[in-house]
Formats: structure tokens, sequence, C-alpha cells
């Protein structure tokens, strides 16, 4: 009896993961154990990398204040545009890293929402795609995308699922 119902729900939450997926058009999954290791190399050389970047940026003459009679002209590596970052390498990784920030902080702010056994899952499922997808993926057709920032969507929206169906580890 016990595992049927376990088997129900399992397939309820396999549907409306696949939902949401399909909504959200995160491509799935596909790394191996090699693979995760070569991610791991790949993204610590970008952080290095970007490490390397910043401090080129700082000591570079063209980017030091410039004076002018009120004060200083100064310049920054990052600055808001209709709602988007524009970084100063053009690249979409600080906006999108800020984007999905806000969306855990809604998370956050709608844990004792997720938590109510009194609310059904296709409600809670409707506002999720209401604040915090839509906070994760406002502007989106504009970012020029790379797997890093692909499997960071990804990673944000399966803890999200998990936390709103209550799947923790301890089951």
């Amino acid at each position: 009896m016990r595992n049927d119902f376990l088997a129900k729900e399992k397939v309820k939450r396999d549907r409306l993961i696949s939902d949401i997926e399909d909504i959200v058009k995160v491509p799935p999954s596909t790394s191996s154990n090699s693979n995760d290791i070569l991610c791991t190399k790949h993204v610590e050389s970008q952080k290095s990398r970007a490490i390397c970047e910043d401090k080129a940026y700082d000591t570079c003459e063209e980017t030091r204040p410039i004076n002018v009679a009120d004060g200083f002209v100064i310049f920054v590596k990052h600055f808001k545009y209709l709602g988007s970052y524009i970084s100063y390498n053009l690249r979409d990784d600080y906006d999108v890293h800020i984007r999905i920030t806000t969306a855990y902080k809604a998370m956050g702010a709608l844990h004792s929402f997720w938590k109510c056994n009194e609310i059904e899952k296709y409600s809670k499922y409707l506002l999720f795609l209401a604040i915090p997808v839509n906070l994760a993926l406002w502007g989106y057709k504009s970012w020029a995308l790379k797997d890093s920032l692909i499997h960071a969507l990804n990673i944000f929206l399966h803890r999200s699922l998990r936390r709103i169906l209550g799947i923790t580890m301890l089951i």
C-alpha cells in the first residue's frame, strides 16, 4: 500500500519536473564522472582567467579615474542598464549570476509557502513559474549562454523543485 503511494508520488513528481523543464527549456544534464572532473578544471581555469582579467582592468591606464572640474569620472566593471547588467568584458556571467541569486532569494522568501501542505502542488508550480523562474530568466533572450551558465541555471531549477516538492537527501 505504501509502495503504491510512493510510486504514484514519484510519477507525479517526475511529470511536474518534466513539465517545468519543457517550459524553461533547460537541456538535461548528461555529464559522466570524467566530464565532471573536466568541468571542474575548466571552471577553475575560468575563475583564474577572470581574476587575471580583473587585475588587468584595475591596472589599465584607460580605466583610471579622470579629473574633471567638479570631481572625477570613474570607470566601473558592471553597470545596470534597463534592468540588465553590462560588464566591462561584455560577458553575461555577472548578469546571470545576479539573476540566479535574486531567484534564490525569492525561493527563500517563499519558504513557508512551499512547506504548506494545504496548498496543492499545481498552485506551487504556477507560483514558481511566476516569481523565481521569471526572476531567473528575465532578459534571457539577449544572453550568450555558455555551458557553465546553463549548468548554473539547471542547478537552480533542480534545487528549487526539490525544495518545493520536499525532497531531501534524508528520504
